[in-house]
């Protein structure tokens, strides 16, 4: 099988302008893009397309202890969802969630995904994130309502609620994992409640 080179990848894809790398993958050729292109150093060809495979990864410890490993991506991305990690981590909820963390067999593992995904996947044990990805959450804006892009400490904080809590988005507005983890954690670091799942 060929390698696959940077170049194929443009081939086999598509590209919406100069900043937008859009790819078409899997068996029913989902359309995903990236804002900036990226440059794939681990690929191959399967079933007629090529496939990336990344083998780095980075890990956020505490006391001694790795609780998450930041798996895929560039090495700018997974140091930004460390920092955010950190920070989380760093609030009182937060501290609270890495004590759970801290008790887990395994560290838990959080995937950089170019597919616009923010999940936990309790059958895999995973958290997938976008960083390229903007999500638009409706929040409170002094007296009323408004929408402003989701940070990516917002997105563990939930999801890292889901991963370390098994709280669920049900309850009033499907909103119990946001009012347990995600808004006491962001309130404390400076961001406002997000109030519309």
């Amino acid at each position: 099988m060929p390698i696959c080179t940077e170049a194929s990848i443009s081939q086999a894809g598509e590209t919406a302008s100069p900043e937008e790398t859009c790819v078409r993958s899997g068996p029913s050729s989902v359309r995903w893009c990236t804002k900036q292109p990226r440059r794939w150093t681990n690929a191959r060809w399967e079933n007629g397309l090529c496939a990336v495979s990344h083998s780095s990864q980075s890990d956020f410890s505490s006391g001694g202890k790795t609780v998450t490993q930041v798996t895929r991506g560039t090495a700018a991305e997974r140091a930004d969802i460390e920092n955010a990690t950190a920070d989380v981590f760093g609030t009182k909820r937060g501290g609270e969630l890495l004590k759970l963390a801290k008790g887990r067999s395994s560290p838990l593992e959080v995937r950089i995904n170019y597919r616009g995904d923010f999940y936990y996947d309790p059958r895999g044990d995973f958290i997938t994130v976008d960083p390229t990805r903007t999500v638009e959450l409706l929040v409170w804006k002094g007296w009323r309502p408004g929408f402003e892009p989701a940070s990516m400490q917002r997105i563990l904080a939930h999801e890292f609620g889901h991963a370390l809590t098994g709280v669920r988005d049900v309850g009033f507005l499907r909103l119990d994992n946001v009012r347990l983890n995600e808004n006491p954690i962001i309130n404390e670091l400076g961001g406002r409640s997000r109030i519309w799942y």
